[in-house]
């Protein structure tokens, strides 16, 4: 019993930060909606770009880590 009063406020927090999350995603959808087709075109491009970012410096951690080892 005494674990359940220690894990109630993770659960609730944890069920906050996820409505805040869904509020988040639902009004960024709403905005989207609004976006011009040139608008939604810069975006995708700029996810692409981001994600390839990321891919290449985990690539250059990687790289790094196994001359190191």
């Amino acid at each position: 019993m005494e674990q359940a009063l220690t894990t109630a406020p993770e659960d609730l927090k944890t069920a906050e930060i996820r409505q805040k999350i869904l509020a988040a995603q639902q009004e960024l959808e709403h905005k989207l909606a609004k976006c011009s087709e040139e608008q939604k075109l810069v975006l995708k491009a700029v996810r692409e770009r981001a994600r390839l970012h990321h891919i290449n410096q985990a690539r250059v951690h990687i790289q790094s880590f196994s001359s190191h080892v």
